[in-house]
């Protein structure tokens, strides 16, 4: 899921996050509209699947979701990111 400039969220599936994210923001052959008009938009979310037909389900299920559940996935995800970096931090000061 990425969000743009205005604070909208967008969500789709890829097998590359960084080129996908990229192509939103630099190519607008390439870009979903939606995320093209948005831009410059940044990777807020994202959940790997080994099968593009599990990708596809999550990805209906998340664009069913209220905005607030979509920011509470986000959330979680971030608070994940800030534990991890806290303790790789802590680690690293320990040395």
């Amino acid at each position: 899921m990425v969000r743009g400039r205005t604070g909208k969220l967008y969500c789709g599936i890829t097998k590359d996050l960084d080129r996908r994210v990229q192509e939103h923001n630099t190519d607008p052959a390439r870009a979903s509209k939606a995320a093209w008009a948005m831009r410059p938009v940044v990777l807020v979310w994202s959940e790997p699947h080994q099968y593009q037909a599990h990708a596809l389900r999550r990805e209906a299920m998340i664009k069913r979701m209220k905005k607030s559940a979509k920011e509470a996935l986000v959330a979680e995800a971030k608070a994940r990111l800030e534990k991890c970096l806290r303790s790789a931090q802590a680690a690293f000061t320990r040395s």
